[in-house]
């Protein structure tokens, strides 16, 4: 895995097969996605878990995320599902965060690495507020979804 500028460049095998891919971060010199160091701050057990994003795409109508959890030696890439909390209207994705279980990655909850070029940080966040973007109109639409079919009892 070669790095760029201390962030490191994901094999193209681990987003090639995602159609209509968004990389939240690509080497300007090569045009390869990079692996974006995120942490984690879990309000409900107080703990901080480093985890790595790489992007977003839709598949069947749902936004997904691209992530990977630190805590393993051999960490793969995921997909997971964006979805909102109904009691609080937060966005989250589900995942194996912990060693030993599975929770909700709250997206209001990560906060990029100070790893990450300060070159670097206007791209990324312009891409991420586009994927926040996203999210609100997902949630918008089925806000929408939701309402048509209260209507039609």
């Amino acid at each position: 895995m070669k790095e760029e500028n201390n962030l490191s460049e994901v094999s193209s095998k681990d987003y090639d097969f995602l159609p209509d891919f968004h990389p939240f971060l690509s080497s300007p010199r090569n045009h390869q996605v990079l692996s974006i160091p995120v942490t984690y701050f879990d309000d409900k057990t107080g703990q901080t878990v480093k985890i790595d994003i790489m992007g977003w795409y839709i598949k069947d109508q749902q936004l997904k995320i691209r992530w990977k959890p630190k805590y393993m030696r051999k960490r793969r890439w995921r997909s997971s599902r964006i979805s909102v909390d109904i009691v609080t209207n937060n966005y989250f994705f589900q995942g194996q965060v912990y060693r030993d279980s599975s929770a909700p990655i709250f997206l209001d909850n990560l906060s990029f690495d100070s790893k990450i070029p300060k070159s670097f940080l206007p791209h990324l966040q312009k891409q991420y507020q586009i994927f926040l973007s996203l999210v609100e109109e997902q949630k918008r639409l089925a806000l929408l979804r939701k309402v048509q079919l209260n209507n039609k009892d």
